[in-house]
């Protein structure tokens, strides 16, 4: 059988603050997806009673689908008519603690499972139905439906202005409610300034000219950086500096609009 993941958009239910428990649906019964299935009533009957916390307790609640990542452990799982739902008391760990913030500030927004399809059948359409899966674990999405630390080849991957703007607003909103832990906000600091330099270079920046010791006169900004801080001259290939006073007026301004009273 081949592990698979299904995503909704459906409002989470309940979160109870003083107890930290979250109420969400996992699962949607009765719609199409992305994928051309619909998950039917019924699909997590069999796994839940037999994997769920009144049978091995093997189904597990995690984060972006990392086992790595587990910010509580499931008490109660059931279907409704609306579809699959979990209750999930969050630890008393750094993780548990800033997913219990996510939910109150609103910033987890979706929720996927990770399953198993035992039983299926497509209509005369071709719409897939699952009639049973086997329920592996439930995870809890941020906005962006992915680890706002995710690693750094996911940031180097973001190469279009929009996009970028998107994730930089959706860290700026994590930094600027503040009631994440020291090591989640010192990360998240480190993130936005990998992506805010990733943004600043897919500017169209202003020439800058600049003249070498040997009396050359070029635009800096045309060239491409050969270290730390400088360029080659293009005529006699000399190490050249920005002038230390130039105007950062761009990185500036992108500093303040993000960030607002933070800085």
């Amino acid at each position: 059988m081949v592990r698979q993941y299904k995503s909704n958009e459906a409002k989470v239910k309940d979160v109870d603050s003083k107890q930290g428990l979250v109420k969400a649906y996992f699962a949607v019964f009765g719609n199409i997806d992305s994928d051309g299935d619909i998950i039917e009533p019924g699909s997590f009957t069999k796994t839940i009673k037999e994997r769920g916390p009144e049978g091995s307790g093997r189904i597990k609640h995690f984060k972006w689908h990392s086992s790595r990542d587990v910010p509580g452990r499931i008490q109660e799982l059931g279907e409704d008519e609306f579809g699959g739902w979990f209750i999930s008391k969050l630890s008393n760990t750094t993780l548990g603690k800033d997913t219990l913030i996510e939910y109150e500030e609103g910033i987890i927004t979706e929720h996927s499972h990770g399953f198993e399809i035992i039983k299926e059948d497509h209509d005369e359409s071709g719409i897939n139905h699952i009639r049973e899966s086997k329920l592996w674990e439930v995870s809890s999405l941020t906005a962006w439906g992915a680890n706002p630390l995710t690693r750094v080849d996911f940031v180097k991957d973001i190469k279009d202005e929009k996009t970028l703007l998107e994730a930089i607003e959706h860290i700026t909103k994590y930094l600027t409610i503040g009631r994440f832990s020291d090591q989640l906000l010192k990360d998240l600091e480190q993130k936005y300034s990998q992506l805010t330099t990733i943004y600043n270079s897919l500017i169209t920046k202003e020439p800058h000219y600049v003249t070498c010791k040997n009396g050359h006169k070029f635009d800096y900004n045309s060239i491409p950086e050969s270290g730390m801080g400088y360029v080659k001259c293009p005529k006699c290939k000399i190490a050249c500096t920005q002038s230390a006073d130039e105007p950062k007026e761009k990185e500036a301004e992108l500093k303040r609009y993000y960030l607002g009273k933070l800085i």
